[in-house]
This record gives structure tokens, sequence and C-alpha cells, in this order.
């Protein structure tokens, strides 16, 4: 009997591979996996899956085969730190032990292996903020102009993922401000690595300051306890995450090049910057025929969410 066993990392180094090799303990097995156990005290995936000592894999499939083969494209890892700072500390240990001072000592280590958790630092505000503002320089200067490519972005919880929605429009509405007041002209024909960080950033975005006005940083999230809250509704309807992965999956469209009152004017209403005359008989903010209604809120240049 031949057992072919999927995905045979983890679960077949505990009760899963015992109860296969108690139930079948003559079968011959193989194992197919694409991120074998090959560190710690025994180098497991080879150990049970081997056929004894000395004997190697059966066959390797590596990375480098994959993207000659074109399967994969070529994967490239960047490493990033995130430089976390704790302001007052001795205040801050000071007001805890005011909070903490009627605990009996067991109580108090309980509260101090609680908290903070990495969860906590990776969902801080200020931190969300300083990695969206990172993650879009890297993403403008990097793989936009590299080829136009969308980016997705993996956050520890739905509460994160809402976070960096926020950050990141934040970020892209700094970035067009600073843009509105860039003069590209200035800098022109000086090669991109001799210019400064800042700079090179800015004449790199300048050229998609359309794309960027337009583009959105959509979570799609699970629901949670927070619908029962009616809290992520719009992020965790199944409908709108079908239409904004359908989206997801097409190219970014292309758009003229800007004028510049267009570029300055990221979200000047429709009826403002100019005014109608009034009909004779007519009241100020009244249009004969129709019932009063607010103002519209379209922008004058579409911002449809084209998802990042």
């Amino acid at each position: 009997m031949l057992v072919l066993v999927d995905e045979a990392h983890r679960s077949h180094t505990k009760l899963l591979h015992a109860a296969l090799r108690k139930a079948l303990p003559n079968a011959a097995k193989i194992g197919f996996t694409g991120t074998p156990i090959m560190t710690g005290k025994a180098e497991d995936t080879r150990r049970i899956f081997s056929g004894g000592s000395g004997r190697d894999f059966l066959d390797v499939y590596r990375m480098a085969d994959a993207e000659y083969d074109r399967v994969v494209v070529r994967i490239r890892y960047e490493g990033r730190t995130g430089e976390g700072r704790v302001f007052d500390k001795d205040g801050l240990d000071r007001n805890f032990e005011d909070l903490i001072r009627d605990r009996t000592p067991e109580e108090r280590r309980e509260l101090l292996n609680r908290w903070p958790t990495e969860r906590d630092v990776a969902e801080s505000a200020p931190m969300i903020r300083a990695k969206a503002e990172d993650m879009l320089e890297h993403w403008v200067t990097t793989v936009l102009s590299g080829g136009g490519f969308k980016a997705q972005i993996a956050a520890v919880s739905r509460k994160a993922a809402v976070a960096y929605h926020h950050a990141l429009r934040a970020a892209r509405d700094a970035l067009m401000v600073e843009l509105a007041a860039f003069r590209p002209e200035k800098v022109a024909g000086v090669p991109l690595e001799e210019l400064a960080r800042r700079e090179r950033y800015l004449f790199q975005a300048y050229q998609y300051r359309a794309l960027l006005r337009r583009i959105d940083f959509v979570p799609v999230i699970s629901p949670g306890e927070e619908r029962k809250r009616h809290e992520w509704l719009h992020w965790t309807d199944p409908a709108r995450q079908a239409a904004y992965i359908e989206r997801f999956h097409q190219a970014f469209p292309t758009y003229p090049p800007e004028t510049e009152w267009a570029a300055t004017t990221p979200s000047t209403p429709q009826h403002q910057g100019r005014r109608r005359r009034r009909a004779p008989g007519t009241t100020p903010g009244r249009s004969r025929g129709r019932r009063d209604r607010p103002p519209s809120r379209t922008p004058c240049i579409p911002t449809a969410p084209w998802p990042s």
C-alpha cells in the first residue's frame, strides 16, 4: 500500500502521523511539502519520510527551478525594522504601580505578562502610521515605477487592517499636498541616485499624480465580534469584497496628464468655484421647480477606488 501525504510537515510530527503509522504500519509513505522542517533538534521531515538513515529526498524542486519554469515570479525580499520608543518610561512605571498597588504579587505578575503584547505594539497608531508612510514611498518608487503592479498588505488583525486603510489614505493625501508644490523642472537632468531621498520620492511620484489621486486602500477582512456592534460592515460585506477583489485583478487604467489646476484642487466640489445667475423672482439658494436639496459632494476629480 502506498500513502501519499500532502502538506507533510508540522501535522505529521505529532499525533496524526503516529495514528497513521499505527493504522498502516507496513505502508510506504511519500510526503509532499513546500516547507519541510529542517531545523531544530531533529530534521523531522527528512526523518519521517526519508525511508531511513542516509536516505535523501526522492526529488527536490526548488524555488530557482520554479522561476526557471516560469511557474512563479522572482521573489525579492527587503527587510524592514519598525523602531519603537517608550516615552516617559519612569512616569508609565509609576502610573502602573499606582494601578496595581492593591493587587497580590501573583496578580501583579499576571498583569505584567498580559500587557502589552506584540499585537498591541503592531496595532499602535504611531507604528501603523510610520509603516504606512514607508510602504507608500516604497511602492511608488519601486513597484509602481517598476511595472505598475498593485500590492497587498498582510496585517496582524482586522483592527490593524482598517487602521492601515486610514493611515495609507492619510499618507497619500499628504503626498498629494507636497506634489502640488513640487516643481520637477528644478531637478530635471539630475540622476535619481544623486537626489535626496525625499526629492527622489516626489520626482518619481509626480508622474503618477492622476493615478495616486484615484487609488484607494481597501481592507478585505472576515467578520468577527465587531459585526454585532455594526462596525466595519462595509469591509466585511461579501458583495463589496467580491467587487473589490475583481477590480484588484484588473490593471491600472491610464489617465491623461493633469493640468495644474486639477493637481492643486484635489477635492473641490462641483458646486463650488462657479456662480449661477439668479432668475428674477427666485430665492437665493433655490432652483425653480425643485425642492431644496443638499449640495453635491462629488469632487471635480473622480476618486473611484482602485484597490492597491
